[in-house]
């Protein structure tokens, strides 16, 4: 269980990355540029293609629901831990220790 948590944390990690970039490609390709929370624009550095707009589309919406269902997974076994195995797990990750 403690290996399948720390491999839970590098997937979070890699969609958590993943997530953005597949939306800021799928905006690129359907030729807009993307506001930075209003900073700034990233100029579009792609060409128009809509076909790359439409995978990527696809991607951004695939990464987020695995990213919900993976938190909600690992909401679930804190608290399995927590209730049924009666172990300190839960209280540990809520201290970060």
């Amino acid at each position: 269980e403690n290996k399948l948590g720390h491999l839970m944390h590098l997937i979070f990690y890699v969609l958590l990355f993943a997530q953005p970039v597949f939306g800021v490609l799928m905006t690129q390709f359907a030729g807009y540029d993307v506001s930075f929370f209003g900073l700034f624009n990233l100029p579009v550095f792609v060409s128009e293609n809509e076909g790359f707009g439409d995978a990527m589309h696809e991607a951004h919406e695939i990464t987020g629901i695995v990213l919900v269902l993976g938190i909600t997974l690992h909401a679930l076994a804190g608290l399995k831990h927590h209730f049924i195995n009666k172990d300190r797990t839960l209280l540990r990750m809520l201290r970060g220790k």
